[in-house]
């Protein structure tokens, strides 16, 4: 491509988005104004809280509520074995995990640190949960190991009620600036359908995917 071509595309892109300059672009990309947002990832805080339960639970996500921190081992636990799963956890290092009380739970077996194939259940912290689809939003760091949504079967993911925003343009607004390794969306299980429209649970990941709603943390 000669340098004449390369201007001239640069001047068409430049004229289509109405800036005369980088400048000019710049002051553009800073408004980071929002583009259409779906009437179900607006309202309020408990609109927002009742569409997430609704949508998480359409994708195929379990959903626990919990008053506090303090109730998460014996919900967790209950859950488990009603899943006939054992008690061995992996968990991230986030600061909120230390204010859970495992020891109340004989069950419960936790360690920390990164997942890996032998690891049946993992639990970690979600940045926010996006209400128009029933999404978690996960932002990796040393505390929250990517892997941990990833190798175990039950991935457990704990969310405060207070994280859950409308969408997804809002969700974004808390990395901006201070953008992590690596920020997942999880909407669901995993799950695939390639093989003869046969649904298999777990093809590419968890086979299951409880999200524990905490009142107060």
């Amino acid at each position: 491509m000669t340098t004449s071509m390369r201007d001239e595309i640069l001047n068409s892109v430049r004229q289509s988005c109405n800036a005369s300059s980088a400048q000019a672009v710049d002051d553009r990309i800073g408004l980071r104004q929002p583009n259409v947002v779906p009437a179900r990832g607006g309202g309020g805080d408990k609109i927002s809280h009742v569409t997430f339960v609704e949508e998480a639970g359409l994708a195929g996500a379990d959903i626990e509520c919990v008053d506090a921190l303090k109730g998460v081992p014996a919900a967790l636990a209950a859950y488990l074995k009603q899943q006939e799963s054992g008690g061995n956890l992996r968990l991230a290092t986030d600061p909120l995990m230390q204010d859970i009380p495992w020891e109340q739970e004989l069950f419960l077996k936790p360690a920390s640190g990164a997942a890996t194939g032998e690891d049946g259940v993992g639990v970690s912290i979600a940045l926010a949960g996006i209400a128009e689809t029933g999404s978690v939003m996960m932002a990796s760091s040393p505390e929250r190991p990517a892997m941990l949504n990833v190798l175990p079967l039950i991935n457990v993911v704990l969310l405060p009620e207070s994280r859950i925003v409308g969408n997804y343009e809002q969700s974004l607004n808390l990395v901006r600036g201070n953008m992590p390794r690596m920020v997942t969306y999880i909407t669901g299980p995993s799950r695939t359908a390639d093989i003869e429209l046969e649904l298999l649970m777990g093809a590419h990941g968890p086979q299951r995917l409880l999200i524990m709603l905490i009142g107060e943390a």
